[in-house]
């Protein structure tokens, strides 16, 4: 699939043809996935919220307009 700006987060911006794993979620349970257009953000049955891809528009952190090519760990704000 297409992985510019690590859409996918595999840790390099390389475009792939089969499925791949991604190790930061090796042996986690992932209950949710969300993809836009391009980031992607995955949830984890501990409440753990991460997010990958094209931070342009600030829609991963507010932090920066960089692109992240593996998972980065959301602080939820309460």
């Amino acid at each position: 699939g297409d992985n510019s700006s690590g859409r996918l987060g595999l840790n390099h911006n390389d475009n792939v043809s089969v499925p791949q794993i991604i190790e930061e979620f090796y042996e986690k349970k992932v209950i949710k996935i969300a993809a836009g257009l391009n980031h992607s953000l995955v949830l984890l049955d501990s409440g753990k919220l991460y997010a990958f891809g094209d931070n342009k528009y600030k829609q991963i952190l507010d932090d920066d307009i960089e692109s992240y090519n593996h998972p980065i760990k959301i602080k939820i704000k309460k």
